[in-house]
């Protein structure tokens, strides 16, 4: 009898000692480790050498980017722009396309993409696409001019980049 107690007592703490460094060792894998995780992240143009850092700065892109004022949406009268203070999108050909004022550089190849099927003016201050549907223009100072023609009419949503929007 008492040799069963001991192997009982052997088998709940050989069962509480795998709880105990089981949960250790996640503890250790998941908090310790992600700062001794080391990548390349020289194609991001971010600056954090480990997980941690990576992790930090998404924080930080997402709550720079999620910004309740972004939420002040105006749409213009054919429901086809959506304009907030930090961008526009636009339903063209049945797919959402969205730009971000004061993103000259990335935009304007963004835009190229969007309008594939014709040829965008691209100069040094702003590029204009200027399709059957759409008359849409990014500026080098940050603002979009996105403009619906695609039934003679006019409607338009402009992005200031300082964050004034107007549609009409």
């Amino acid at each position: 009898m008492k040799n069963r107690n001991n192997i009982i007592k052997n088998i709940i703490y050989f069962i509480l000692g795998g709880i105990v460094f089981g949960t250790l060792g996640v503890y250790a894998a998941t908090t310790l480790l992600s700062q001794s995780v080391y990548y390349n992240n020289s194609t991001s143009g971010r600056t954090s050498t480990n997980v941690k850092g990576a992790l930090d700065e998404l924080y930080t892109i997402a709550n720079t980017r999620i910004n309740p004022t972004h939420f002040s949406m105006q749409v213009n009268t054919k429901k086809t722009i959506i304009a907030v203070p930090g961008g526009a999108c636009i339903k063209r050909n049945g797919t959402v396309h969205c730009f971000e004022v004061n993103n000259f550089n990335y935009e304007k190849t963004h835009l190229q993409q969007v309008f594939s099927d014709i040829t965008c003016t691209v100069f040094s201050t702003i590029i204009d696409c200027h399709a059957s549907d759409f008359r849409c223009s990014i500026g080098s100072n940050g603002g979009l001019n996105f403009r619906d023609i695609s039934d003679g009419g006019d409607s338009l949503c402009v992005v200031e980049p300082t964050g004034t929007v107007n549609c009409t």
